[in-house]
């Protein structure tokens, strides 16, 4: 009974090449020269209901507002630790959801923001999050809000020098919602 399975087994497979070889060769369908495509590729912050202009990036879930900023030298006060500058940023978060949708100040921003500074001319430079810079919001930065709630937060980024400006960058999977320049000191 082996021998006969094995057998019918290489019939088959024998048949399928064979047959495989019997279809006509595909021609690749070419675009007449006169024909014209047309797509609507509509805007990021329209298909995800997200906007980010003057500092304040609004979700359907939430609104984060940014208040300030500044550049916190090494062993200054809410850089103590740290052995780069840091860039410190001060904002508000409101939560505009549903109670179903947890938000909080410190995922609202990770989640939704990058930072770049431009100061290398062969490679992106994407600067890495730093230490909490205001201990004032060391028990709320991952407090969920309440949806209407709104609660202050501060997150920093490590410079890679003090004089490059950083672009805060506001992202979605989709793409670039939009950015903001901040000039450092």
């Amino acid at each position: 009974m082996k021998l006969s399975l094995a057998a019918l087994a290489s019939l088959t497979l024998l048949t399928v090449v064979a047959l495989a070889g019997c279809s006509e060769p595909s021609t690749p369908i070419k675009p007449a020269p006169d024909n014209t495509v047309e797509a609507e590729i509509p805007d990021v912050q329209t298909i995800a209901g997200r906007t980010f202009e003057n500092g304040v990036l609004t979700t359907p879930d939430m609104k984060l507002s940014i208040t300030d900023y500044r550049v916190i030298p090494v062993g200054a006060e809410g850089n103590e630790y740290g052995n780069t500058p840091l860039l410190a940023i001060w904002y508000d978060t409101t939560h505009l959801g549903t109670p179903d949708r947890e938000v909080s100040p410190l995922a609202a921003f990770i989640v939704n923001f990058m930072a770049y500074q431009d100061n290398d001319p062969n490679i992106v430079n994407k600067l890495s999050m730093g230490a909490l810079p205001d201990d004032t919001y060391f028990d709320t930065q991952s407090a969920t809000l309440k949806p209407g709630g709104t609660i202050a937060n501060a997150v920093s980024y490590q410079l890679t020098d003090t004089t490059t400006p950083v672009d805060l960058v506001a992202i979605h999977p989709l793409g670039e919602v939009g950015r903001m320049t901040f000039t450092l000191n």
